[in-house]
């Protein structure tokens, strides 16, 4: 199987996804406030709304991921070049 840049980070960030949606705050947030099934589990949509909500959840976390990723990286960077200078000044 071939690399494939979209699809490894697609898989890289499920983890992510996974403790952002299952984190028991942010969870009842989503699923008690924001998306409640009560009022669309007998509509004819309902699995259409299911599938919906579930890509919308996917693509939140997977920005919030994202966006962890790149603060991460940026304090590496950071820290790298403080040891740099650290190391140089010793």
């Amino acid at each position: 199987m071939k690399p494939n840049k979209l699809i490894d980070w697609l898989a890289d960030a499920t983890f992510g996804i996974y403790l952002f949606h299952m984190y028991p705050p942010v969870m009842k947030i989503l699923f008690e406030r924001i998306f409640l099934i009560q009022g669309v589990i007998d509509k004819p949509y309902a699995v259409l709304w299911l599938i919906v909500i579930t890509m919308v959840i996917f693509l939140l976390g997977l920005l919030i991921d994202t966006l962890r990723k790149a603060l991460f990286n940026v304090c590496n960077l950071l820290l790298s070049r403080i040891q740099v200078r650290n190391s140089r000044g010793v």
